[in-house]
């Protein structure tokens, strides 16, 4: 078995954690389409909430890929351009 750079390990470990908020983002905006008005109201969630609760996530993902793509480039050996 071929073991990977440490630098490709360290972009999928920070993809991965990249995927996952956009991930729960989904889920949070199809739980209010989905699911009936007397559960929303019994676990509190409307779609403002949802909508609310998108824009930390999808800040978060952005933050992750970031670091993935900085990760890339401190292992990168061509000069930069």
């Amino acid at each position: 078995m071929r073991e990977e750079p440490e630098s490709a390990g360290t972009f999928r470990l920070y993809a991965t954690l990249a995927a996952l908020p956009v991930v729960y983002a989904v889920l949070l905006l199809v739980l209010p389409s989905l699911l009936s008005e007397q559960i929303l109201s019994v676990i509190k969630l409307d779609m403002t909430l949802s909508i609310g609760a998108l824009v930390p996530l999808l800040i978060v993902s952005g933050l992750m890929l970031e670091q993935a793509f900085a990760a890339r480039r401190r292992s990168d050996p061509r000069p930069p351009e």
